[in-house]
């Protein structure tokens, strides 16, 4: 935890890589958890993602927002496909026993009107 909350000497420099060139330690994004939101407002609040990088003017080791990852994005996207198939095919076969029963409504409708008349 002693990388994640910044040291006070690096407040004023916790966003030097917007004025200034800088290179990713940490390749990969990682997930902001817990207090990381309330310390580190600037990284975890735009995407819920940092990632550490330094700065080459200032020398600074600062977190930075990143994108969500593609593979997060796509598990997303596929659960929301199985979801709204799910739901598609639950849609459907309430239609189809909806329709079922309206039929058999109407056969018996009009088999009662033929015994009247008869």
């Amino acid at each position: 935890m002693k990388d994640v909350l910044p040291k006070p000497e690096n407040l004023e420099n916790a966003l030097c890589w917007q004025k200034e060139d800088f290179t990713v330690i940490e390749k990969t994004c990682r997930p902001c958890q817990g207090i990381e939101f309330s310390v580190m407002k600037a990284a975890c609040i735009p995407t819920g993602f940092r990632e550490k990088v330094k700065c080459l003017k200032s020398g600074s080791e600062v977190f930075k927002s990143c994108p969500r990852p593609s593979w997060l994005e796509e598990r997303i996207f596929w659960a929301f496909e199985v979801v709204m198939c799910v739901l598609g095919i639950c849609s459907c076969g309430i239609v189809v026993l909806r329709k079922k029963k309206i039929e058999r409504d109407m056969i018996a409708r009009v088999q009662r009107q033929i015994s009247a008349a008869v």
